[in-house]
């Protein structure tokens, strides 16, 4: 009997679509992965970073009560640092861990609606209007959903 040659295939992996913002692959890839586990669009953390730190991972800010990229205070989330291992809102990995995990539970508490999600991000709680601040992350994301380009692996 002869043998039918068979063609071994390499899977491979789907492309993963990268923003034109000043972050590296890695922390994309991260940022990337924790949205969407927490069924969050990228765009909408990367708008975030945008806002609260203008991209920068050491950006400190009110009086050094805020904190990273997306601008974490410690004193109001350290039993979520805690919960989550992260202990250093310096570090943009454990930042943008901890704030996807905030914006998440905001989410939940506001029935999925984005906007009060935000606004509550932003200030702690929603009060019924949605702020210039969550208005400003919106349009950030819908730009940032224009500028994305392909990572093949």
């Amino acid at each position: 009997p002869v043998e039918a040659e068979q063609t071994v295939t390499e899977a491979t992996e789907p492309p993963v679509m990268l923003y034109d913002v000043p972050l590296d692959e890695e922390l994309q890839l991260h940022i990337i992965e924790t949205a969407e586990t927490h069924g969050i669009d990228p765009a909408i953390i990367l708008a975030i970073c945008s806002s609260e730190s203008n991209f920068r991972p050491y950006a400190v800010g009110d009086s050094g009560n805020s904190l990273g990229l997306m601008q974490v205070q410690p004193y109001w989330h350290s039993e979520r640092m805690e919960r989550l291992d992260c202990p250093n809102m310096l570090d943009p990995f454990q930042n943008v861990t901890v704030a996807v995990d905030y914006l998440a539970e905001m989410l939940g508490w506001y029935g999925g609606d984005m906007a009060k999600a935000l606004t509550a991000y932003n200030r702690g709680h929603y009060e019924g209007t949605v702020t210039s601040y969550t208005m400003a992350v919106l349009n950030i994301a819908e730009e940032l959903r224009g500028e994305t380009y392909v990572l093949f692996r």
